[in-house]
Protein backbone atom coordinates (compact mmCIF):
# COMPACT_ATOMS: atom_id res chain seq x y z
CA UNK A 1 0.00 0.00 0.00
CA UNK A 2 1.32 3.51 -0.82
CA UNK A 3 -0.69 6.83 -0.10
CA UNK A 4 -4.37 6.55 1.53
CA UNK A 5 -6.09 3.40 0.69
CA UNK A 6 -9.35 2.82 1.44
CA UNK A 7 -11.40 -0.29 2.01
CA UNK A 8 -15.43 -0.05 2.52
CA UNK A 9 -16.76 -3.56 3.92
CA UNK A 10 -20.62 -2.66 4.37
CA UNK A 11 -21.38 0.36 6.12
CA UNK A 12 -18.01 0.99 7.73
CA UNK A 13 -14.46 2.08 6.06
CA UNK A 14 -11.40 1.30 6.98
CA UNK A 15 -7.72 3.05 6.27
CA UNK A 16 -5.60 0.27 5.04
CA UNK A 17 -1.83 0.33 5.42
CA UNK A 18 -1.11 -2.95 4.82
CA UNK A 19 -2.04 -6.95 5.74
CA UNK A 20 -5.31 -6.33 5.25
CA UNK A 21 -8.15 -9.14 4.53
CA UNK A 22 -10.90 -8.75 1.62
CA UNK A 23 -14.08 -10.45 1.57
CA UNK A 24 -16.89 -10.69 -1.44
CA UNK A 25 -18.71 -7.09 -1.22
CA UNK A 26 -15.27 -4.88 -0.66
CA UNK A 27 -14.88 -1.92 -2.02
CA UNK A 28 -11.48 -0.50 -2.93
CA UNK A 29 -10.28 2.82 -3.26
CA UNK A 30 -7.17 4.23 -4.05
CA UNK A 31 -6.57 8.52 -3.15
CA UNK A 32 -4.42 10.21 -6.19
CA UNK A 33 -1.06 9.54 -4.91
CA UNK A 34 -1.91 6.20 -3.68
CA UNK A 35 -1.23 2.63 -4.84
CA UNK A 36 -2.30 -1.06 -3.89
CA UNK A 37 -1.67 -4.53 -4.36
CA UNK A 38 -4.46 -7.12 -3.55
CA UNK A 39 -3.16 -11.05 -3.21
CA UNK A 40 -5.88 -13.42 -3.75
CA UNK A 41 -6.19 -17.23 -3.30
CA UNK A 42 -4.41 -19.34 -6.28
CA UNK A 43 -1.79 -16.77 -7.19
CA UNK A 44 -4.01 -14.02 -8.35
CA UNK A 45 -2.80 -10.73 -7.65
CA UNK A 46 -4.46 -7.16 -8.73
CA UNK A 47 -2.84 -3.86 -8.76
CA UNK A 48 -4.34 -1.04 -8.76
CA UNK A 49 -2.92 2.27 -9.68
CA UNK A 50 -3.76 5.90 -8.19
CA UNK A 51 -7.35 7.68 -8.58
CA UNK A 52 -8.65 3.69 -8.77
CA UNK A 53 -11.22 1.87 -7.26
CA UNK A 54 -12.62 -1.60 -7.56
CA UNK A 55 -15.84 -4.02 -6.36
CA UNK A 56 -14.92 -7.21 -5.44
CA UNK A 57 -17.77 -10.16 -5.94
CA UNK A 58 -17.83 -13.87 -6.13
CA UNK A 59 -15.96 -16.43 -4.53
CA UNK A 60 -12.13 -17.13 -3.78
CA UNK A 61 -11.49 -19.48 -6.22
CA UNK A 62 -13.51 -17.35 -8.75
CA UNK A 63 -13.81 -13.57 -8.12
CA UNK A 64 -14.90 -11.01 -9.95
CA UNK A 65 -13.48 -7.86 -9.96
CA UNK A 66 -15.46 -4.56 -11.54
CA UNK A 67 -13.50 -1.65 -11.91
CA UNK A 68 -15.08 1.31 -11.44
CA UNK A 69 -12.82 3.96 -12.37
CA UNK A 70 -9.17 3.94 -12.66
CA UNK A 71 -6.60 1.69 -13.35
CA UNK A 72 -5.72 -1.72 -12.59
CA UNK A 73 -3.31 -4.96 -13.73
CA UNK A 74 -4.70 -8.52 -13.15
CA UNK A 75 -2.21 -11.33 -13.10
CA UNK A 76 -3.85 -15.11 -12.31
CA UNK A 77 -1.59 -17.98 -12.97
CA UNK A 78 -3.93 -20.16 -11.08
CA UNK A 79 -7.37 -22.20 -11.76
CA UNK A 80 -9.94 -20.89 -12.14
CA UNK A 81 -8.99 -17.10 -12.16
CA UNK A 82 -10.62 -13.38 -12.31
CA UNK A 83 -13.49 -12.08 -14.28
CA UNK A 84 -12.39 -8.63 -14.99
CA UNK A 85 -15.61 -6.23 -15.73
CA UNK A 86 -15.37 -2.66 -17.07
CA UNK A 87 -18.63 -1.27 -17.60
CA UNK A 88 -20.37 -3.16 -20.20
CA UNK A 89 -17.22 -5.52 -20.82
CA UNK A 90 -16.25 -8.37 -19.35
CA UNK A 91 -13.09 -10.24 -19.76
CA UNK A 92 -12.33 -13.37 -17.68
CA UNK A 93 -8.44 -13.48 -16.73
CA UNK A 94 -7.20 -17.24 -16.23
CA UNK A 95 -3.15 -17.70 -16.65
CA UNK A 96 -2.69 -14.57 -18.36
CA UNK A 97 -2.08 -10.62 -17.05
CA UNK A 98 -4.34 -7.63 -17.96
CA UNK A 99 -4.23 -4.63 -17.86
CA UNK A 100 -7.26 -2.25 -18.02
CA UNK A 101 -8.30 1.10 -17.83
CA UNK A 102 -12.00 2.72 -17.24
CA UNK A 103 -11.71 6.62 -16.85
CA UNK A 104 -14.57 9.52 -18.08
CA UNK A 105 -15.87 6.93 -20.92
CA UNK A 106 -12.78 5.41 -22.29
CA UNK A 107 -12.56 1.75 -21.62
CA UNK A 108 -9.09 0.01 -22.56
CA UNK A 109 -8.09 -3.66 -22.15
CA UNK A 110 -4.15 -4.98 -23.25
CA UNK A 111 -2.90 -8.50 -22.81
CA UNK A 112 0.26 -8.46 -21.25
CA UNK A 113 0.64 -12.08 -21.11
CA UNK A 114 -1.40 -15.21 -22.29
CA UNK A 115 -5.05 -14.79 -24.07
CA UNK A 116 -7.89 -13.23 -22.88
CA UNK A 117 -11.51 -13.13 -24.52
CA UNK A 118 -13.44 -9.57 -24.07
CA UNK A 119 -17.03 -9.67 -24.50
CA UNK A 120 -19.75 -6.62 -24.07
CA UNK A 121 -23.45 -7.21 -23.29
CA UNK A 122 -23.19 -11.20 -23.48
CA UNK A 123 -21.45 -11.07 -27.11
CA UNK A 124 -17.76 -12.10 -27.59
CA UNK A 125 -15.78 -8.66 -29.02
CA UNK A 126 -12.57 -9.82 -29.37
CA UNK A 127 -10.01 -12.59 -28.94
CA UNK A 128 -7.00 -10.61 -27.72
CA UNK A 129 -3.39 -12.37 -27.45
CA UNK A 130 -0.57 -11.02 -25.55
CA UNK A 131 0.54 -7.64 -27.27
CA UNK A 132 -2.86 -6.83 -28.13
CA UNK A 133 -5.31 -4.17 -26.95
CA UNK A 134 -8.76 -2.79 -27.19
CA UNK A 135 -9.99 0.37 -26.58
CA UNK A 136 -13.32 1.66 -26.63
CA UNK A 137 -14.87 5.59 -26.81
CA UNK A 138 -18.33 6.73 -27.66
CA UNK A 139 -19.47 2.89 -29.19
CA UNK A 140 -16.25 2.95 -31.35
CA UNK A 141 -14.72 0.08 -30.37
CA UNK A 142 -10.74 -0.45 -31.67
CA UNK A 143 -8.26 -3.43 -31.47
CA UNK A 144 -4.04 -3.06 -31.75
CA UNK A 145 -2.24 -5.47 -31.96
CA UNK A 146 2.07 -5.52 -32.01
CA UNK A 147 2.43 -8.66 -33.27
CA UNK A 148 2.50 -10.30 -36.47
CA UNK A 149 0.20 -9.25 -39.38
CA UNK A 150 -1.83 -12.68 -39.76
CA UNK A 151 -2.78 -12.51 -35.96
CA UNK A 152 -3.68 -8.96 -36.71
CA UNK A 153 -6.07 -9.90 -39.89
CA UNK A 154 -7.66 -12.65 -37.54
CA UNK A 155 -8.53 -10.52 -35.03
CA UNK A 156 -9.62 -7.91 -37.25
CA UNK A 157 -12.04 -10.97 -39.05
CA UNK A 158 -13.26 -11.56 -35.40
CA UNK A 159 -13.95 -8.12 -34.51
CA UNK A 160 -15.91 -7.36 -37.60
CA UNK A 161 -18.09 -10.15 -37.29
CA UNK A 162 -18.72 -9.57 -33.72
CA UNK A 163 -19.87 -5.80 -34.68
CA UNK A 164 -22.47 -6.78 -36.55
CA UNK A 165 -23.87 -8.61 -33.80
CA UNK A 166 -23.81 -5.77 -31.29
CA UNK A 167 -24.00 -3.27 -33.73
CA UNK A 168 -20.78 -1.48 -33.00
CA UNK A 169 -20.53 1.81 -35.54
CA UNK A 170 -17.14 0.42 -36.16
CA UNK A 171 -14.11 -1.17 -35.70
CA UNK A 172 -10.60 -1.10 -37.07
CA UNK A 173 -7.29 -2.06 -36.08
CA UNK A 174 -4.33 0.22 -35.75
Amino acid sequence: VEGHVQLVRGEERFAVTRAAGVVTGDRIAVSNSGAATIFLFDDKVIYLSESSEILLDGTPANWQVSLVQGEVRVASAGEGGVLLQMGKFKCPASRCVLNASLRDGHASIHVEEGQAIVSRLGANVASLGAGNSLQSTGGVTRVSSTVENKWQQRVLQYQLASADVLGITRVSMQ
